[in-house]
């Protein structure tokens, strides 16, 4: 019996090591790490930008090589097994993808689907063809585009630059030398020798550099404008000192500074009763019975002066600066600047613009960057501009007095109409008894 056991040992311990072996052996398995992609970077396609949205999702997925996916349909019944379960896995994986990055609407009309070429070119077929009616679309957006004077030089470059994308995004190209050429010829009429200078230079300057050009150009401009437009107002008020002191009276106890001279030939004695009568009415208010001299409207017959608004007249290009649309000079007397009631209006014949301190009488209204404008005031302050509109008054006649190009300036305490820009605009103003007509 010992013989028997010591002999049927070693065919037991032969057995076990094969079925160890075995157990040991591999059964080979399809693995695929990282089956499905990440999509939460893309954004749902909704039926707009289908180009940017199928390069989006072909990109993604060639990173994951399924991309035979959505060119290849399912293989013959004859195909290996392998062969198979590749196209399978990718299907899925290509399937997947896209019914994740549709809206809700697309998803419900595609998901029927099973093989993902299918929905890629059902979508393609559908989609491409809308957009070759939206090519039309950019290319008159991009030839319709004009640079306008009251923006921003740098928000309108902005505006070049996303027509240029809808350009190739609808596969429409363009030199680069052509577009800084319809760029320069885009520009304001206010840039007409700044055009002219660059159309005359031999070499022509690429886009991205004609862009860095034109934001340094008009970056000098702003600040050239504001130094002259300070410049003006530092003249305006320096003018009103000198007419306040050449009318104020002496103290007491001070001569006089400015003495008749009477080697001049053309000095007249002053004639402090006069005995001549003059016909015709007062030149200080109009009404007869007496004249200018005896006047109790007159400056300094126990009346306070009118106000006055002084104005510094400099040359053209000074001129220019208070028009321009980056610094304003408005003058405006400082008597008014003290009224708290900002619903009345005042006109007034100093002021060059029409300005309102309530944004809510505005019926349409643009507002203004930060810095853009600034109004500059008789009493030496500076106000910025929020906004311009336009703005409709009521008359007690009845009628609408329409003003245009109306600055909106919160800080100033009245509402002003400029009588300068009511002339320009055909409106006759005209002032008689007390009263404005």
């Amino acid at each position: 019996m010992a013989e028997e056991s010591n002999k049927s040992s070693p065919i037991n311990d032969g057995t076990s090591s094969q079925q160890q072996q075995h157990d040991m052996v591999l059964v080979p398995t399809a693995s695929y790490a990282k089956q499905f992609p990440d999509v939460t970077k893309i954004e749902e396609f909704d039926g707009q930008n289908f180009k940017r949205w199928q390069e989006r999702v072909y990109s993604i997925l060639d990173m994951y090589t399924v991309v035979n996916a959505l060119t290849e349909s399912k293989p013959a019944t004859t195909a290996t097994e392998k062969v198979t379960e590749q196209w399978t896995h990718a299907n899925r994986v290509c399937r997947c993808t896209i019914l994740s990055t549709l809206s809700n609407e697309l998803f419900d009309v595609y998901c029927s689907y099973k093989e993902a070429k299918d929905i890629w070119e059902s979508m393609a077929a559908k989609y491409t063809a809308e957009d070759a009616g939206k090519q039309k679309f950019v290319i008159g957006n991009y030839y319709r585009w004009e640079m306008v004077e009251d923006k921003d030089i740098k928000a309108q470059i902005n505006e070049y630059h996303k027509l240029l994308e809808g350009l190739k995004a609808e596969n429409i190209t363009l030199p680069d030398a052509f577009v800084a050429g319809v760029l320069i010829e885009k520009l304001p009429q206010s840039w007409k020798d700044y055009k002219n200078q660059l159309k005359h230079k031999q070499k022509q300057l690429p886009l991205a550099d004609l862009i860095t050009h034109m934001i340094i150009e008009d970056t000098n401009r702003k600040e050239s404008r504001v130094a002259k437009a300070k410049a003006l107002a530092s003249k305006a008020n320096l003018v009103q000192n000198k007419t306040h002191h050449k009318f104020q009276k002496p103290r007491y106890g001070q001569k006089s500074k400015s003495k008749p001279d009477h080697n001049n030939h053309n000095y007249v004695p002053r004639v402090t009763n006069p005995t001549i009568k003059r016909k015709g009415n007062c030149y200080v208010c109009g009404k007869a019975g007496h004249h200018a001299p005896q006047c109790r409207h007159r400056m300094g017959n126990d009346n306070p002066p009118k106000p006055r608004a002084n104005l510094a007249e400099g040359d053209e290009k000074d001129n220019d600066i208070i028009v321009s649309v980056i610094s304003l000079i408005v003058a405006v007397v400082s008597q008014v600047n003290m009224v708290t009631d900002v619903s009345k209006w005042v006109v007034d014949s100093g002021a060059t613009r029409h300005i309102c301190a309530n944004k809510d009488a505005f019926t349409s209204y643009t507002i203004v960057g930060d810095g853009e404008e600034q109004v500059y005031l008789g009493d030496s302050r500076t106000v910025a501009v929020q906004g311009k509109g336009k703005i409709m008054l009521k008359l007690t006649s009845g009628k609408t007095l329409v003003l245009t190009e109306v600055l909106h300036v919160p800080e100033i305490r009245t509402n002003l109409i400029s009588v300068a820009q009511l002339s320009k605009s055909g409106v006759k103003v005209s002032f008689e008894s007390d009263k404005i007509e």
